[in-house]
């Protein structure tokens, strides 16, 4: 018995073309197949470098902010001590000025304040000031009344 033989070369070739079409496709699928991963892996480790870049960003800011409401706090404190101390010191001036010009002569006393006002006042009038510190804002104001001890008569009132 004798085998069988391809009968055409044609048939040969034809059937050895497909074979080397098919390894050339095997080899072009292999080829994308591993570039299409190596991309994909570099896509993957540039996102990854992105995320940490951005978190190290976000803590980086994060720690500027508690460093800046640190130093906001602390510069408040200050501020406000500050401003403590002068207002306590302009108060206890008043409260001195006050309690010293109680002692002493009125004429002298409104002399300090309202000069316009010490002009009208004589020693023969008998005058006595008090003084307050008052108003809705600080520093405070000095309000003063003038009272009298002694009658007294205007001089162009029985005109």
């Amino acid at each position: 018995m004798q085998q069988p033989t391809c009968s055409s070369p044609r048939l040969a070739l034809d059937s050895y073309a497909v074979e080397l079409q098919a390894l050339e496709d095997y080899r072009n699928f292999s080829a994308t197949t591993i570039q299409r991963y190596y991309r994909g892996w570099i896509c993957r480790a540039k996102a990854a470098r992105q995320k940490n870049t951005q978190w190290q960003q976000q803590q980086a800011d994060a720690a500027a902010h508690r460093t800046a409401a640190r130093l906001n706090r602390a510069a408040r404190a200050i501020q406000d001590a500050w401003r403590r101390f002068t207002s306590r010191r302009i108060f206890r001036y008043y409260r001195d000025l006050i309690r010293f010009r109680e002692a002493g002569d009125p004429r002298a006393m409104l002399r300090c304040i309202n000069v316009r006002e010490a002009a009208l006042v004589d020693a023969a009038a008998g005058l006595v000031v008090r003084f307050r510190l008052g108003g809705s804002s600080f520093p405070p104001l000095v309000f003063y009344k003038i009272f009298t001890y002694r009658p007294v008569t205007g001089t162009h009132s029985f005109v």
